[in-house]
């Protein structure tokens, strides 16, 4: 769970700097990016493995499951950061300050390699299973 809050976390300081808009605003964006990324991710996984190990899945992309499992993510980290743990911003911008600057970089690079790696599975996946990109 440490990663998927330093990740909308990272959105959030991203956001922030670029767009310096309100922090319920900001918050939302990153919920909403946040959820796009976890579903690709998600999807893009269980589309590939079941592709490589079964004759399940078809050779199209289905929209109905990727949107539900959107709107699915998106309410569970709603509820998380909404109801749950509404000064999250906070307490991550505490314990993000108090890292070492070694230690901040690991976070931005993870968070960087996470940013990268998603698309990049998408686009892989596309190809192994000889799909049209969506």
């Amino acid at each position: 769970m440490k990663f998927i809050d330093y990740f909308f976390y990272m959105f959030y300081r991203i956001l922030f700097h670029t767009f310096k808009r309100s922090e319920d605003n900001l918050k939302w964006s990153s919920i909403l990016y946040l959820g796009l990324y976890s579903t690709f991710f998600l999807y893009t996984s269980i589309h590939l493995y079941l592709y490589l190990s079964t004759d399940l899945v078809s050779r199209a992309w289905s929209f109905p499951p990727i949107l539900i499992l959107c709107i699915l993510f998106w309410g569970l980290y709603s509820l998380r950061y909404y109801v749950l743990r509404k000064s999250i911003i906070m307490e991550l911008e505490r314990e993000y300050n108090i890292f070492s600057r070694r230690k901040q970089r690991a976070v931005k690079c993870m968070f960087g390699f996470t940013v990268v790696l998603i698309p990049a599975l998408i686009i892989l996946s596309n190809y192994i299973t000889k799909h049209d990109l969506i």
